[in-house]
C-alpha cells in the first residue's frame, strides 16, 4: 500500500536531513511461499515537505501473524508511533498518521551516519 503525508515546514528539511524511520514489529512470514523476512530499519526521506512510501499490508491473507510498523520522525519536534497497515484496500493511498495505533512504541535500532558520505548504513 502507498503511503503519503505533507509535512509544512520550510528549508529546515534540508537543513535537518528530516527523514522517517520505519520498522516492522515482527518478522514477516508468508504462509505461500515460507519466506520470512526479518524487520530492518527503512529510511525514507522526506523531499519538499512531502513523504511518500509503499509498505506491505500488516495484516495480509498471507502473512502469518499480524504485525505493527514502528514509525521515527527524525526532524525537530518528530514523534514516534506505532501504524498497521490493514490489507484490502488495493491501490488506494493512505495517509500516514491515519494509520497510527494505540499500541506502545518499539523502539526502531537507529542506522548509523557516515560522515563521510552522509549516507545513512544500517548496522
Amino acid at each position: 500500500m502507498k503511503i503519503t503525508t505533507t509535512y509544512l515546514w520550510g528549508s529546515d528539511a534540508d537543513v535537518y536531513r528530516a527523514s522517517i524511520l520505519v520498522r516492522a514489529s515482527a518478522p514477516l512470514t508468508d504462509t505461500t511461499t515460507g519466506i520470512r523476512v526479518l524487520p530492518q530499519t527503512s529510511r525514507i526521506p522526506i523531499r519538499d515537505g512531502q513523504l511518500a512510501m509503499t509498505l506491505p499490508a500488516s495484516d495480509g491473507p498471507a502473512i502469518k501473524a499480524p504485525f505493527s510498523y514502528s514509525v521515527w520522525e527524525v526532524m525537530p519536534g518528530g514523534r514516534r508511533f506505532m501504524i498497521r497497515v490493514p490489507s484490502g484496500l488495493g491501490a488506494a493511498v493512505q495517509q500516514l498518521h491515519a494509520l497510527e495505533v494505540d499500541e506502545p512504541y518499539q523502539s526502531i535500532p537507529v542506522p548509523r551516519l557516515n560522515s563521510r558520505t552522509y549516507n545513512w548504513m544500517n548496522w
